[in-house]
């Protein structure tokens, strides 16, 4: 336990700067949306939704996955070229703000536009507002700045919550890693209050055209270039250890880490179980062949051990008798001897089969009586 909270801590600064990472992709379903309403929405005789911008966020996520696992990671990994979990997450963090900057720059020059008059009335549902002429299409790189970034950051950081945490903790840092994830869009919120209740007039305020859109974008950005750099020290102190490449060393031979979790669980494993001996023996004797025939058959849980003895009597007292032992799984043993025995009475009864009792931890069979 005192490991477990060892890792989590040593953890805990990686995930603490995936709080402003999500706080500036939270931006592309908020004030980035906001920013679409003052531009030129019309695309021809077609007027664009703002929220379809976001398209090109998630298409720039399918576009690169497959282009980053079947083609840049295998050439990196050709040219020995380490491109690490820490390094993908480093190049993650750093493009959301240079996004938050592209986005700023527009916004300046829109509110350059806006104060040379180049102002339309625009329709956006119910309301009318003031739009400048520049398309909205010129937010795209901004979109697909952030959704490159959540390929190497969110991707990355999933792998990086899974490899990194203890099995034990593993759903725990998991449900850590999504939470912040939440702490983003609550810090991107709490940044716009605060910010509009320091400023006059207030950065982010209803109309856009008298705002100060463009420094809180500013602001963000900057504060992902901090998050940046912050990041690069603990990720050069940091130590990975993959847990989904360990093996535990009490695991025995034959013993899986399952068997080995139910033992620290129960105190023992489910494989094992209480196994009762039990004994089955007969004693056949033909008189009409002079030969006597014992068998038995012993069983001990998944093991059993068959055995059968047989001894032919003369009138002249000798007897040869043979042993056939088997234990299963373990091979076949044969003993063979001579012995001498007193005369049989061929006047006696035909002894039918009985059953005796047995040692069944014997390794040969008992010597045979008439």
């Amino acid at each position: 336990e005192v490991d477990n909270l060892n890792t989590l801590t040593r953890m805990l600064p990686i995930y603490l700067s995936f709080v402003l990472f999500w706080a500036a992709y939270s931006q592309t379903g908020s004030l980035m949306l906001t920013q679409g309403f003052v531009l030129d929405l019309r695309i021809g005789s077609f007027s664009l939704p703002v929220a379809a911008l976001n398209i090109f966020n998630a298409g720039s996520i399918l576009l690169f996955i497959p282009f980053f696992d079947r083609i840049l990671y295998p050439f990196l990994r050709k040219r020995n070229i380490n491109f690490t979990l820490l390094r993908k997450i480093g190049v993650g963090f750093f493009l959301p703000a240079m996004a938050m900057y592209y986005v700023a720059g527009l916004e300046v020059y829109r509110l350059h536009l806006f104060r040379q008059g180049k102002v339309f009335e625009q329709k956006v549902g119910t309301k009318t507002m003031e739009a400048v002429e520049l398309s909205i299409l010129w937010q795209i790189p901004g979109f697909v700045l952030i959704g490159l970034a959540e390929v190497f950051c969110s991707i990355s950081g999933l792998e990086f919550a899974y490899s990194q945490a203890p099995p034990t903790m593993r759903s725990l840092v998991n449900a850590l890693f999504l939470m912040t994830t939440a702490l983003g869009s609550y810090l991107s919120g709490g940044l716009v209050a605060f910010l509009n209740a320091v400023t006059s007039p207030p950065w982010v305020g209803e109309n856009l055209n008298l705002s100060r859109l463009d420094l809180y974008f500013f602001v963000v950005g900057s504060l992902g270039l901090v998050n940046v750099v912050v990041f690069v020290y603990f990720a050069l102190t940091y130590v990975m250890v993959d847990f989904t490449k360990e093996k535990d060393s009490s695991v025995g031979p034959g013993e899986s880490s399952e068997d080995k979790e139910y033992d620290l669980l129960v105190g023992s494993s489910p494989s094992t179980s209480t196994t009762t001996t039990s004994t089955t023996t007969s004693l056949v004797t033909d008189t009409s062949t002079g030969t006597s025939t014992l068998t038995y058959r012993s069983t001990n849980g998944d093991n059993t051990e068959e055995g059968q003895g047989r001894r032919h009597h003369n009138e002249n007292g000798t007897g040869n008798g043979r042993r056939n032992h088997n234990h299963n799984g373990s091979g076949k043993k044969t003993k063979t001897g001579n012995s001498t025995e007193n005369n049989h009475d061929e006047n006696s009864p035909l002894l039918k089969p009985v059953p005796i009792a047995l040692d069944s931890d014997a390794d040969s069979l008992v010597e045979l009586n008439d």
